[in-house]
């Protein structure tokens, strides 16, 4: 009996440790299945980490990319006209223009390269670089479109990783809004001023007008030239003044103001003024008029009146730009070494700007009294910023953007000699606070906004076609309009 029980117990002991065993080894399993579970979610946690740093760091590249972009276009290194590289449709592959340009950043096929660690050349697959490349959906063409809308396409890539992330900027490019012609509150003068494919706008009376001829040339006094266009509006080039405009000096006895209501001086046909009114059809100023430049025939002028409203429409606003837009101008000269303070500017400014070969720059003075006049001479400016009148294709713009601030003015052509042959300085000339003095010899394509101007001599300003399309980079707004990814690349 006693023995049968041990034989019973040691079986039951035996038992106990046949299921601790199997307890056992059933923890193990579970804790091992545990811990590769927590290694495989870290192990993959860690990837998708590192995939998110790699995509956030293809993104910031590629935002980088569109940085770049819009300060290729704020740089002037080429005109607007240069990016013509046509926005597909959706869905379309880009062709033309976009597979062939010769300027990369208008280059879908072969865009502009640029690695982030700032080695040269094209990118590399195992460093982080961007790809760029600018297309117009729009592309600014004044008279009929005076501003672009672009798409800029950057493709940012993770050096050493398969992270790449395609980003599209939307454009609007405008120039900022001045008179793009000839403006100063003041006008005075004598001589043969000529003003050819742009107009004169002021606030003031303006005197001695001369009689338009077909060119422009001969006679004296102020004058157009008939059988031209004003480049930037697409009209007949006019004297504009929301005051009066006299053929001799204003006021004058015995004499009175042209246009007055609805009088037609047809050797004055497109002026208007304070004292204009209604024009009839076949007056000899009313006309249906067909622009050489767009081929658009429309009924102009129906009015010879001109007020503070038609003033604002081209762009007027008090000093020309705003003070934002001139801190920023002063800052770029400062940054090429173009700036000076009072009237004569330090030999080192003409050799900086000589130093950028002909690339748009700032010139940028800054006068404390009436008494600091800033002179320059036509030899004073390099070559490059010269050139002839080009109308039609691509062109080259080195233009200048000429600042003086302050109460001093600034004198062209004062000494020095004039410009030989056809060649013209090319500049858009800001005087917002003193007088703009002209003695002649020294020709200009470009536009003016000065609060006085005093010419004399052979004066001579001029629109062509290649700074209208390319207007002067230091002046041009760009602000985006939408920003997206592309999932389809």
């Amino acid at each position: 009996m006693t023995k049968a029980i041990q034989r019973v117990r040691a079986g039951c002991a035996s038992g106990q440790s046949g299921a601790a065993l199997v307890t056992v080894i059933g923890v193990i399993a579970v804790i091992t299945a545990l811990a590769v579970t927590v290694a495989t979610i870290s192990i993959n946690n860690l990837l998708n980490a590192t995939r998110d740093k790699q995509s956030n760091s293809a993104l910031a590249t590629s935002e980088a990319g569109v940085a770049e972009a819009i300060e290729f276009i704020r740089s002037g290194r080429v005109g607007l006209s240069s990016l013509n590289c046509m926005e597909p449709a959706a869905g379309v592959a880009p062709s033309g223009t976009c597979l062939t340009n010769t300027l990369r950043w208008a280059n879908a096929a072969n865009p502009m390269q640029v690695r982030v660690d700032g080695g040269s050349g094209d990118c590399l697959p195992a460093e982080t670089c961007y790809k760029v490349w600018i297309g117009a959906v729009e592309a600014y063409d004044p008279p009929l479109r005076p501003y672009g809308i672009y798409r800029v396409h950057s493709r940012g890539e993770f050096g050493g990783g398969p992270a790449a992330r395609n980003v599209v900027t939307e454009l609007r490019v405008e120039p900022y809004p001045f008179p793009v012609g000839v403006f100063a509150n003041t006008v005075r003068g004598n001589g043969a001023v000529a003003i050819r494919n742009e107009s004169l706008y002021t606030t003031e009376c303006i005197s001695q007008r001369g009689v338009d001829t077909p060119d422009g040339s001969g006679g004296g006094g102020l004058r157009f030239n008939l059988s031209g266009v004003d480049m930037q509006y697409d009209r007949p080039p006019g004297a504009h003044t929301t005051n009066e405009t006299w053929s001799t000096s204003c006021g004058a006895n015995q004499k009175k103001p042209i246009h007055v209501l609805a009088d037609c001086d047809p050797g004055r046909p497109y002026d208007r003024s304070r004292n204009g009114g209604p024009l009839l059809m076949g007056d000899g100023c009313r006309r249906m008029w067909t622009s050489p430049a767009t081929g658009r025939v429309y009924d102009y002028p129906t009015t010879s009146a001109f007020t503070l409203n038609d003033l604002q429409d081209v762009g007027y606003r008090a000093r020309g730009l705003s003070d934002a837009v001139y801190d920023v101008l002063e800052s770029r000269a400062r940054s090429t070494g173009t700036y000076w303070d009072g009237a004569t500017a330090p030999a080192s400014v003409w050799t900086n700007l000589a130093a950028l070969g002909g690339a748009q720059a700032v010139l940028y003075a800054k006068t404390t009294s009436a008494t600091q006049e800033v002179r320059i001479t036509p030899t004073d400016i390099p070559s490059a910023y010269f050139r002839t009148v080009n109308n039609s294709g691509l062109c080259t713009p080195s233009n200048l953007v000429i600042v003086v601030e302050g109460p001093g003015g600034l004198r062209f052509g004062t000494a020095g000699g004039s410009t030989s042959g056809d060649r013209k300085l090319v500049a858009a000339l800001f005087v917002p606070d003193g007088n703009y003095v002209s003695n002649g010899n020294l020709p200009i394509i470009g536009s003016i906004f000065a609060k006085e101007m005093t010419v004399s001599g052979t004066t001579d300003f001029q629109l062509d076609q290649c700074f209208v399309d390319n207007p002067p980079s230091s002046v041009i707004d760009v602000r985006t309009q939408r920003f997206f990814e592309d999932d389809a690349n």
